[in-house]
């Protein structure tokens, strides 16, 4: 059995006994748990249950086809990410360890490879809001630590991500979460991949004020930005005085530059100089006060009785 657990179908039927001039005794269906009391089943499985039976019915009325899918448990796939273990995937679906072997054959998640579930639509739609949660947390945790700086960088014959991420000292799903790559075992040379280094706060800064005189013709670098609150590629472009195809070319990890959300990341290729000022300019647009709404107009006082107010 690949549940231990499993939910038998119901079907909204409603069976009439008629016995000799007695009230008629409505005959509902109600949901049977394999690991529940054997109960008394129809043929096709549909377990029966009259009104006395100790078992907690669901009314006729509220059974529906799309309650029933939503409460069926299903094999959905999921694609692992680096980093994702049996023990993550235990604590975000409520799935024993050992069942999660007995449905994938004992096989662990392995990156890019196929996994295998056994939820219900809702229980599936929690999995992956906690997974993301987890992964959102880890990036702040990097982000908060360090200064990250995206390069470009062209991938070379051979090259895989793993490879990539020990070269620069990245985690591997961080340069996967910055790059949207097709098979993570077959790299294409020539490709251009986003790889997010990273140095501690305190270096950082320090290196900061030892580049403040950097001219403005030096070669551009890619930093990363964190999408806030009413902020848009334009205003990206407009504050780094950068147009706004410059800007799509390193960004091929975004599905559509023109609609970003809060919490993307979004790349911008400038000088330090302008990243400088992007700063600045960003700062003055986030705490600029509101523009006051408009006064409505003073409603106009009535002429006094016999007077005739002139036209304008």
């Amino acid at each position: 059995m690949v549940r231990l657990s499993t939910v038998v179908f119901l079907v909204t039927v409603s069976v009439f006994l008629s016995c000799s001039d007695k009230n008629v005794d409505k005959v509902k269906i109600a949901l049977a748990d394999a690991q529940g009391e054997t109960s008394p089943a129809a043929p096709g499985g549909v377990v029966i249950k009259d009104e006395g039976d100790s078992h907690s019915l669901l009314p006729a009325e509220e059974v529906s086809v799309e309650k029933l899918a939503a409460q069926a448990r299903q094999e959905r796939f999921i694609i692992a990410r680096p980093g994702e273990t049996i023990r993550l995937y235990q604590d975000w679906s409520g799935i024993p360890m050992e069942e999660l072997k007995i449905i994938n054959q004992d096989k662990l998640p392995a990156f890019g490879q196929k996994y295998i579930l056994s939820l219900t639509a809702s229980e599936f739609s929690d999995f992956e809001r906690k997974r993301e949660e987890y992964w959102t947390e880890r990036k702040n945790e990097i982000y908060d630590k360090n200064d990250v700086k995206a390069l470009e960088y062209i991938v070379k014959k051979n090259d895989t991500l793993d490879g990539i991420s020990r070269r620069f000292e990245i985690p591997l799903w961080f340069l996967v979460m910055h790059n949207q790559a097709g098979d993570p075992y077959r790299l294409s040379p020539g490709t251009v991949l986003i790889v997010p280094t990273l140095s501690p706060k305190k270096a950082a800064e320090a290196k900061a004020e030892a580049d403040a005189d950097v001219p403005e013709a030096d070669a551009k670098d890619v930093f990363p930005v964190i999408v806030k609150s009413g902020e848009t590629v334009g205003l990206f472009a407009k504050w780094g005085q950068v147009g706004v195809e410059d800007i799509k070319r390193v960004n091929r990890q975004l599905p559509s530059i023109d609609k970003i959300r809060v919490g993307d990341t979004v790349n911008m290729p400038l000088t330090a100089k302008q990243f400088k000022r992007f700063q600045e300019m960003r700062k003055q647009y986030s705490t600029a006060p509101a523009l006051p709404a408009p006064k409505a107009p003073a409603p106009r006082a009535p002429a006094p009785p016999g007077k005739v107010e002139p036209k304008q």
